[in-house]
């Protein structure tokens, strides 16, 4: 019986795990105001992570208090606690690059 009653437990939990995920869409701006196409966004913790679209706009499945790893080539890595939005308006801070070295190449 006991046995019986923990595996009903057990199912219920993973059942409510699941139904807790839901779709967290959101959007990608610089510091500057301008839409940021190709970051990546990222479960932390997890392989599942999606790219913003050509308009900086991306959708991931998410549970709130699930953290989201923002990267990209122009923008320094941050972290964003998924709260209860489903909507989030992030705003990344730009590299800053030193573009004094320039290296030329000859064929």
């Amino acid at each position: 019986m006991k046995r019986l009653l923990l595996l009903l437990t057990c199912f219920a939990l993973c059942i409510v795990s699941f139904a807790q995920s839901r779709s967290i869409s959101g959007i990608i701006k610089d510091d500057k105001g301008e839409i940021v196409p190709g970051a990546s966004v990222k479960l932390k913790g997890t392989p599942t992570g999606v790219a913003t679209d050509i308009n900086g706009q991306f959708r991931i499945l998410a549970q709130t208090g699930d953290v989201l790893q923002i990267s990209g080539s122009n923008i320094n890595p941050m972290e964003v606690k998924v709260g209860s939005d489903n909507t989030l308006q992030i705003t990344a801070r730009i590299k800053m690059t030193d573009e004094k070295e320039v290296l030329i190449t000859t064929a």
